[in-house]
């Protein structure tokens, strides 16, 4: 599924207990939008402790290609389900917006917030335009499985 589709749905049904109703970005978080995403991969967890997005950042400088890690690389033991391309992501340095285009002509504009805490790359999705509901991810460095 992709990412800030499942961000949509998860703050539509509150289902998940990392996203909520408070004022962007939130308390514990930065005030400054993150907007180094090249080379990383967003995880979005799912209630029963698995992975409901692996979305990899590939690319250099402020904008890539995205990639839906899945259940890996293609391979002779992984033919069901590989990673595959599903869009294109870009950031905007002056305003830290991040824009996802999904393919075909999905588009998707956040900001994202890091901890300010000790929890590790844990950074929050706040919907453009919207003081509305946030959610929480983890940020893993490199492309590949979330841990």
């Amino acid at each position: 599924m992709k990412i800030l589709a499942l961000l949509a749905a998860v703050a539509a049904t509150g289902l998940s207990g990392g996203a909520f109703a408070q004022t962007c970005p939130g308390a514990g978080f930065n005030t400054t939008p993150f907007t180094a995403f090249a080379g990383k991969t967003v995880c979005v967890s799912n209630v029963s402790g698995g992975w409901e997005a692996q979305e990899e950042h590939r690319g250099s400088g402020n904008n890539g290609d995205l990639y839906d890690y899945k259940q890996g690389p293609a391979s002779s033991t992984n033919t069901v389900d590989p990673t595959t391309k599903i869009g294109t992501w870009s950031v905007d340095t002056a305003s830290g917006i991040i824009t996802y285009m999904y393919d075909p002509s999905s588009t998707y504009s956040y900001k994202a917030y890091t901890s300010t805490s000790t929890i590790v790359n844990q950074i929050k999705f706040c919907p453009e335009g919207s003081s509305g509901t946030l959610t929480t991810a983890t940020l893993k460095v490199g492309n590949g499985p979330c841990p």
